[in-house]
């Protein structure tokens, strides 16, 4: 059987954001050899081969090798990240005795009504929502408005993505994990993804209360990294 290949990363702390931990798991000092990283969802292995017993061959064997690496590499765990339900690898690893669990929920928002139409609005979402949230969503919009509060979308510029990143750290500084968006490498990955990128902001006059960059491709928009400022 030929060796199977997996992107991997050797995270230099295991369990940054304490998700291993919450879910039972021990001993979560030191480096993890897991699967892409937080970051990416729909963690999936894809294998050409055809019928159930020889996939799960296929799978069986990936998942040893990353263990074997892992021991070599002296990580403490091995493990994939953001793996869909019902997804063959995981009936693997329950097989061979690893743990599978939940450790967060993904949030999505189809751009389509209950009739399957397009939503061309924001007010046609809120159509959408219950009576008394859309109420809420509504006063809220109001307050903000005679706040003076503004929001924009907008393309990436090197001046403002600094504010972007010091917000972030900001913000990922309470769960320990500021270290993640160092300012230049983040101000460099954005600008490089050229019309896949926006800029969500929110401001008060001159100081920015919010912002986030959002990542798109041809089906979706992704939400990525952002921040709010503090008092």
């Amino acid at each position: 059987m030929p060796s199977p290949r997996l992107p991997c990363h050797l995270q230099k702390e295991g369990d940054l954001y304490g998700f291993l931990r919450a879910v039972g798991i021990e001993d979560t000092d030191g480096p993890a050899l897991l699967g892409h990283n937080w970051y990416c969802y729909d963690t999936r292995v894809p294998v050409r081969v055809v019928g159930p017993a020889r996939r799960a061959r296929v799978l069986g064997a990936l998942l040893d090798a990353l263990c074997d690496l892992a021991a070599a590499d002296g990580a403490w765990t091995a493990g994939l990240v953001s793996v869909p339900e019902n997804d063959p690898v995981l009936d693997v690893a329950r097989a061979k005795g690893w743990r599978v669990a939940p450790i967060v929920t993904r949030f999505q928002l189809p751009l389509h009504g209950a009739t399957g139409d397009a939503l061309d609005s924001y007010d046609s979402y809120l159509a959408t929502l219950g009576a008394r949230t859309r109420r809420t969503i509504r006063q809220y919009l109001r307050r903000a408005a005679d706040a003076g509060v503004t929001t924009a979308v907008e393309a990436p510029r090197p001046d403002f993505l600094r504010t972007v990143g010091d917000l972030t750290r900001r913000t990922t500084a309470r769960y320990g994990s500021a270290g993640m968006y160092p300012e230049d490498a983040f101000a460099s990955f954005v600008m490089s993804l050229g019309d896949h990128a926006r800029v969500v902001r929110v401001d008060r006059s001159d100081l920015p209360l919010a912002a986030a960059v959002v990542l798109l491709d041809d089906e979706c928009l992704h939400m990525w990294a952002g921040g709010t400022a503090t008092a």
